[in-house]
């Protein structure tokens, strides 16, 4: 649906899009997520959640980005050095969410997060907070999320800084501190209704306004049909994100022997930007 998921709590994942979409999800539930992006890039994900007490939810989730070994290359060697490196961002997260009243739900999440490029490595602590408001008006809900709150990262250790002459020889070098930076700090603001709603049909309609803190604000419009609470049929657009347009999916689910429902999703995002990302999810409820 183009990532418009800030008001649409469907399973456990919901805690990527906002903390506080767990409380509407009923049951103990566990999703395990793949994502392919370009350059051979991969992501994986996983995230479980269960209710606790009368109106508060748990959730755990964890997720990696990663590559395989990538040839090092120099100004003076742009065909290899003969060594390799590796880059990985990984994180950990334990998110609380609570319904404080029939219509209005809270949740954060606290999450490590380190990322790693050859010898060089990077961690600190990130919070995401989140609002969910179900406004009375038929199944009208409004959703607000920030996430990836926290201080500023900058990577440990030094690095060199050498200056040659035309003859290739070190002529100043220097050692010097990484620069910080800021984490990548995202505001979302977003609605879901329900245009229909009958027992075999349900097509639900989203909206979401995402203000990344390092780039121009961008809007996402999602539609998802569902039949026979069975096969799921989805689109969605993005705007105002350069390289990204139209996203389709569909799912499939069902029961199984002892109360355990089974998921299946797919997605696909076209992109001018090298490859187009592939998500597949398998998901249970307990």
């Amino acid at each position: 649906m183009a990532g418009a998921g800030v008001a649409i709590p469907k399973d456990a994942s919901s805690v990527f899009f906002n903390p506080s979409a767990i409380s509407h999800v009923p049951n103990r539930d566990l999703v395990f997520f793949h994502l392919d992006l370009p350059a051979d890039i991969d992501y994986d994900y996983f995230a479980f959640s269960f209710p606790i007490g009368k109106q508060g939810h748990l959730g755990f989730s964890m997720g990696s980005i990663h590559m395989e070994p990538m040839i090092e290359t120099t100004e003076y060697m742009p065909f290899g050095t003969g060594k390799t490196f590796v880059y990985s961002d990984e994180f950990a997260a334990l998110t609380y969410s609570i319904k404080l009243s029939d219509r209005f739900a809270f949740g954060t999440t606290a999450k490590f997060a380190q990322e790693t490029i050859d010898n060089q490595s990077m961690q600190g602590l990130l919070l995401d907070f989140g609002t969910f408001y179900e406004t009375g008006l038929r199944s009208l809900r409004i959703a607000a999320a920030m996430t990836n709150f926290g201080a500023t990262f900058n990577p440990s250790g030094t690095y060199s800084k050498n200056l040659l002459d035309h003859d290739g020889e070190v002529v100043l070098a220097d050692s010097l501190l990484f620069q910080s930076f800021s984490p990548p700090t995202t505001f979302s603001l977003g609605a879901a209704y329900e245009f229909i709603e009958q027992e075999n049909s349900r097509l639900t309609g989203a909206f979401q306004l995402t203000h990344p803190a390092d780039a121009a604000e961008n809007y996402s419009f999602g539609l998802e049909y569902m039949a026979w609470k069975i096969l799921s049929a989805r689109c969605g657009y993005v705007m105002n994100k350069d390289g990204f347009g139209l996203a389709l999916g569909g799912g499939l689910q069902f029961g199984l022997p002892g109360g355990v429902k089974l998921s299946f999703d797919y997605s696909y995002t076209s992109t001018d930007i090298l490859s187009e990302p592939q998500r597949y999810s398998i998901g249970f409820s307990l």
